[in-house]
């Protein structure tokens, strides 16, 4: 076993060697386009050079694979061509799980990463997997974003060897540079999915940073040019919408355009004429107690694809463009006698959204997104007269964003971001500039990271308030052994929230950690990775104390994929929180705490598979005593290679956990309350695919909430609390019951490459009251049939038209 283990580790020492030099591939010029039928067996393909000697990336990094895949690419006046066969030595054995597109699903899949630029930091991925489902991925070193689609071909067929792949990429799918001859950033990859192995054609050292910068060269590409990049996505779409509280059926219908124009080869303009979101997924609408906003994602397909360059600086938040109007909640407090509310609505109307992006020649990348939403009104009924008046809750507005990104040497950038939120009506304007670097060595195990940002706020004729932020960080990040240190200070008038999104300002922070990853397969582990951070918080104004925090993280993943991991949290010593009472240079003291927690997931090939994860925590403090914990559950059951089934079981529980209730008009008194908190989350998500163009999915989610307060207090001068005789004559009842409940069922069919036909039904049921039921079945029979039902039918067709085509 010993002599076995060390013939492994020398082999895979020598691997690394070989493998430590960039492949090229020499492109061929071909002047008739072959048929993409995976098929490959036209005379062209004859004189295309093959690529081969693939190697492992995972499980067993740097090893020789387990099956042999060639590969030969070529190029023509208007597109890429890639042929390649995926051997098998047992083809029945080849998974090819239907999924839908963009996810792979548990099949195995073969596709390349593209960078006309060569700069080792963005790349465009073209994937297919066994069962012809296409995936197109924007590669960011180690980030992928899925949301990035591109309009391409594909073919695949499996045979008595394998499986083959054709691909053909048009030029109108890429961002290239103007050049006579080029070279592009090019890796190839295979999955085989019943060895959970990856296998690339240029070689990935998993102990390195980045999988970009680790690529191989497609050159000899001469004299390409883009064509005219021009697209039209012209909609049509219908929603039938009931509400049960108010007994009305409301219907219409709406037709608008995306438009989608080259400017150059490099620079593309991104329009939305008349935005139509209302098929968007819900928001896991969630019981907030903390005095942070809620996050949500953002699920708008043109806010989700190409943003990189958006996101650079961290102070673009794309949900504020649509936002909620900032008086939606004060609408109430206008009500007169007799008055009641007939509409308000939670969304304020885009009309236009306009996204510019591209990159120079030399790595300079340039974007600029603009949004603008209409004056927003709530209608209010006089039950008396009959009469109807409006109340505006948000001014028209502009939102812009301008984004510059210089890519350096050694996969480096610089950065510089700007927002803008200008609110007509009312002289409000919200300006936000940051920057942001990172700079990298040759051999790519070192680099540091900056960030800078400066807020400007102008109210009225007030004076502009001036906020600004740092960040600075060192990090070692290559080999076992790393580590890093941050710097970090946000000062007390730092605000980018208008068109950007922070939980707190006022902090300064020192965060240092150093972690030990083992990346070669040993004993029963494929790998194993293990981190130490230790954390110190203060004000930035003035310099008072917060915390200490210290985090110990291990994972690990077995040679039978058991994937498991333990973290453990500590605060030392007793947290001074400034944002819990809600008032300016008043803290409540909180006693130290301990974490722990661990999850484990089993392997996602087997028909059934199950995450869980759990945790618990305690304070040490005998006045103050809090415990709590958390536990999920969620089985994967895959009835066919059609049908997946995905529940989730959730329970959250806090006992005697202390928190803000409410405050005086003068701030002078806050009242906090001991509590006992419980939340069941149970959802519920089923996908059943027709075929590689069509599926049908259903998420439904019940959340349910209860806070059951216990003793009131008030919060003293010192941080202390004092315990509130007869509460009642102060604060009023406290306790909630929320519920939230969701489902979505959606059938989607690609119809034609870039077009595609939606059917969504939507239901949605929300209560809060302070009557707590404690019983899951009565709670969920009240919420049913005691509430109003919010239900939505909708389809919509989108059709895609390309000026090639139409020309």
């Amino acid at each position: 076993m010993l002599r076995k283990n060390v013939i492994i580790i020398f082999l895979l020492l020598i691997s690394n060697i070989l493998y430590s030099q960039s492949k090229q591939i020499n492109a061929v010029r071909i002047t008739t386009n072959p048929q993409v039928d995976a098929i490959i067996d036209e005379n062209l393909w004859k004189t295309i050079p093959i690529a081969t000697n693939f190697v492992q990336y995972t499980p067993y990094n740097g090893a020789s694979p387990s099956q042999k895949t060639e590969v030969q690419i070529t190029y023509s006046n208007d597109a890429i061509f890639i042929a390649a066969t995926c051997y098998d030595s047992i083809p029945v054995n080849i998974s090819k799980t239907l999924s839908s597109r963009d996810d792979f699903g548990q099949a195995d899949y073969f596709g390349i990463y593209l960078d006309p630029y060569n700069k080792g930091l963005t790349a465009y991925g073209f994937f297919v997997t066994a069962a012809g489902v296409q995936v197109d991925i924007k590669l960011n070193e180690n980030s992928e974003d899925k949301n990035w689609d591109a309009v391409w071909d594909s073919k695949v067929r499996i045979t008595e060897n394998g499986w083959v792949v054709e691909m053909k990429i048009p030029y109108s799918a890429l961002r290239f540079p103007s050049k006579e001859e080029q070279t592009w950033s090019l890796n190839i990859y295979r999955n085989i999915q019943r060895h959970r192995e990856t296998n690339t054609w240029n070689y990935i050292d998993n102990t390195k940073f980045g999988r970009t910068n680790q690529s191989g060269e497609l050159t000899n590409l001469k004299n390409i040019d883009a064509p005219v990049r021009l697209a039209f996505f012209p909609y049509l779409s219908s929603y039938g919408e009931k509400n049960t509280e108010l007994d009305n059926f409301g219907y219409s219908v709406i037709g608008g355009m995306d438009v989608k124009y080259g400017i150059n080869e490099s620079f593309t303009l991104d329009m939305m004429l008349i935005p139509d979101f209302g098929q968007v997924q819900s928001d896991d609408a969630v019981l907030n107690l903390s005095p942070y906003e809620t996050y949500y994602n953002e699920k708008r397909a043109f806010f989700t694809e190409g943003m990189e360059i958006f996101n650079k600086g961290n102070i673009f938040y794309s949900r504020r463009i649509g936002r909620k109007p900032s008086m939606y909640s004060s609408v109430n407090d206008t009500l007169m006698e007799g008055e009641v509310l007939r509409k308000n609505p939670q969304a304020t109307q885009i009309i236009n959204t306009s996204k510019f992006s591209g990159k120079t020649s030399s790595g300079l990348g340039i974007g600029v997104l603009n949004g603008m939403t209409l004056n927003t009104y709530a209608k209010i009924l006089d039950t008396i007269t009959g009469e109807e008046r409006k109340i505006q809750t948000e001014p028209f507005t502009n939102y812009n964003v301008v984004a510059l990104n210089q890519a350096l040497a050694n996969n480096s950038y610089v950065s510089l971001t700007n927002t803008n939120m200008s609110v007509f009506g009312n002289n409000y304007l919200s300006d936000v500039t940051a920057t942001e670097f990172r700079l990298r060595n040759k051999k790519n195990t070192y680099s540091l990271f900056g960030r800078g940002a400066v807020s400007q706020i102008y109210n009225n004729e007030l004076d502009a308030e001036v906020g600004h932020l740092y960040r600075i960080s060192l990090n070692k990040t290559s080999g076992n052994f790393r580590f890093g240190a941050t710097h970090k200070i946000i000062s007390d008038k730092y605000n980018p929230n208008d068109l950007g999104y922070l939980q707190r300002n006022n902090i300064m922070q020192n965060t240092a950690s150093v972690s030990y990853n083992i990346y070669k397969p040993f004993l029963y582990f494929l790998y194993w990775k293990n981190s130490v951070s230790f954390t110190h918080t203060m004000l930035y104004e003035p310099r008072n104390y917060i915390n200490t925090q210290i985090i110990l993280y291990s994972s690990t993943t077995l040679k039978n994929h058991l994937s498991l991991g333990t973290r453990i949290s500590y605060t030392p010593d007793q947290t001074y929180n400034y944002f819990e009472p809600r008032v300016e240079d008043r803290v409540f003291i909180e006693p130290a705490k301990q974490y722990l927690s661990g999850w484990v997931s089993s392997d996602y090939r087997k028909d059934l598979a199950v995450d869980i994860n759990a945790g618990f925590y305690k304070t040490n403090e005998t006045g103050l005593h809090q415990n709590g914990g958390w536990f999920t559950i969620s089985p994967r059951l895959r009835l066919s290679d059609k049908l997946l089934l995905v529940y989730s079981f959730n329970n959250k529980y806090d006992f005697n956990s202390y928190g803000f209730v409410e405050k005086t008009e003068d701030n002078d008194t806050i009242f906090f309350g001991k509590r006992d908190i419980e939340t069941l989350t149970n959802t519920l998500s089923a996908n059943y695919i027709f075929n590689n163009k069509a599926s049908l999915s259903l998420r439904a989610r019940h959340y349910w909430s209860i806070v059951d307060y216990e003793d009131y207090y008030t919060l003293q001068n010192d941080g202390r609390l004092k315990v509130l005789y007869q509460p009642y004559k102060y604060v009023k009842s406290s306790d909630i019951n929320y519920n939230a409940f969701n489902i979505d069922l959606v059938y989607t069919w690609h119809f034609l490459p870039g077009s595609e036909f939606t059917l969504v039904y939507k239901k949605t049921i929300s209560a809060n009251q302070d009557m707590i039921i404690d019983d899951f079945y009565e709670n969920f029979d009240y919420m049913y049939h005691k509430n109003p039902h919010l239900n939505s039918l909708s389809f919509k067709l989108i059709y895609y038209l390309d000026s090639q085509y139409l020309k």
